[in-house]
């Protein structure tokens, strides 16, 4: 096959994965995959194609060859995907001429509707435009004024105000001076080029002298957000710390970047330097693992979603409790069963969660139930008062 028409056969192949033919797709991939043998860019074509087609554990093996033999990108980022389950099975729809009308009605109803909302809006424009040159009578009264300030003191303090950077005050060493709300991407002090990103409950502006629980989240794709947890931050007072540069299969690079968040956090944020919780997916939870081995001192739980840890390198200390979430069919369910047994042997507190699929996550409330054990046991444990919420 030559390159003009390996390309064609590229290019056909694309247009039949955007049409949701991914078995055509494939089958045009494995021809050029067999005269142009490990190209990146068809290998990530063909794991689109596999995940189109719920082949997943075909389309994760083969991300894994792509990010081994090319450092690819998309393979990483797709990987991340499925294993959060963001990428569902295509089915190709043919379009009938009943379908085509169908849509063609539903994009006229749309329009119209569109319209029907700006006439609306160019009402309400004048109404309130014509109410506010009427007199007004004086000034407002108490009555009036004492559920409008109510309304706004509730609305200055919303739970997750982003505080964006070009509002934020900076410390000596170049760190915002923390206040309740979202941080994203934080320069870290000894690397600006890697960032964190933190959620602090409202609480923490309450409680000056309080210093809180911290709980550090690394995911195999990095950059992962909050994962669902900022509700619970706030009843269970509890500050997030995202590591945004952790990533998979880099783990000397991942304890870079774990010394690098650590060391911004500990000397400015009221962290407890007792109690401090991990938790990630994967290679996330496997970064999870060695950042609780590697400062034990300062982690008293850790959360592995999807992975059975780092156990035969490094073990954290006995008093850290151990949560593993993984899915019925997760290609890592034998090794996790293996380092359950070897935990509880050793004295661990150990807890499993089975929840339906395979290499995935799980949902936000087993998550959720996961920290709230340890959390809740830490702060028995030291003595200290459990938040009311």
């Amino acid at each position: 096959m030559n390159r003009q028409l390996a390309k064609q056969y590229f290019n056909r192949a694309e247009a039949a994965l955007e049409a949701g033919n991914a078995e055509e797709a494939l089958t045009l991939l494995n021809q050029l995959d067999a005269a142009f043998p490990n190209t990146k860019n068809i290998g990530v074509a063909r794991a689109r194609a596999y995940a189109s087609m719920g082949r997943i554990p075909e389309a994760v093996k083969l991300c894994d060859h792509l990010v081994d033999q090319h450092d690819s990108r998309r393979a990483r980022e797709l990987k991340e995907q499925l294993l959060l389950g963001v990428i569902e099975p295509n089915v190709p729809r043919p379009a009938t001429k009943a379908a085509k009308k169908v849509r063609s009605f539903r994009k006229a109803l749309v329009v119209y509707g569109a319209i029907a909302v700006i006439c609306m809006i160019v009402a309400a424009i004048s109404i309130a435009h014509y109410m506010d040159l009427r007199p007004s009578s004086n000034t407002e009264s108490e009555v009036e004024r004492k559920p409008r300030l109510r309304l706004e003191a509730v609305t200055q303090s919303i739970p997750g105000l982003i505080h964006h950077p070009g509002t934020w005050e900076l410390d000596s060493a170049g760190v915002p001076k923390w206040k309740s709300g979202v941080f994203r991407g934080v320069p870290c002090i000894n690397e600006p080029k890697r960032t964190i990103d933190v959620y602090l409950p409202l609480v923490y502006d309450a409680k000056p002298e309080t210093r809180f629980p911290g709980v550090v989240i690394q995911m195999a794709g990095g950059n992962p957000g909050f994962i669902g947890l900022e509700e619970w931050a706030e009843r269970c007072e509890v500050i997030l710390i995202v590591i945004n540069s952790s990533r998979n299969k880099t783990f000397a690079q991942n304890h870079i970047a774990q010394d690098r968040a650590l060391e911004t956090v500990s000397t400015s944020l009221r962290v407890d330097q007792q109690m401090g919780f991990a938790i990630g997916m994967s290679g996330g939870g496997r970064a999870s693992w060695q950042v609780a081995c590697r400062y034990p001192e300062n982690f008293m739980g850790i959360v592995m979603m999807g992975i059975s840890g780092d156990e035969d390198v490094f073990m954290p200390p006995t008093h850290v409790r151990v949560a593993f979430i993984h899915g019925e069919t997760d290609f890592n369910n034998r090794s996790t069963a293996s380092a359950i047994r070897l935990l509880t042997q050793l004295g661990y507190e150990v807890r499993e969660r089975v929840v339906p699929g395979g290499h995935v996550p799980g949902p936000v409330q087993v998550r959720i139930e996961m920290l709230n054990w340890m959390v809740f046991a830490a702060r028995r444990d030291l003595g200290l008062p459990q938040p009311s919420g």
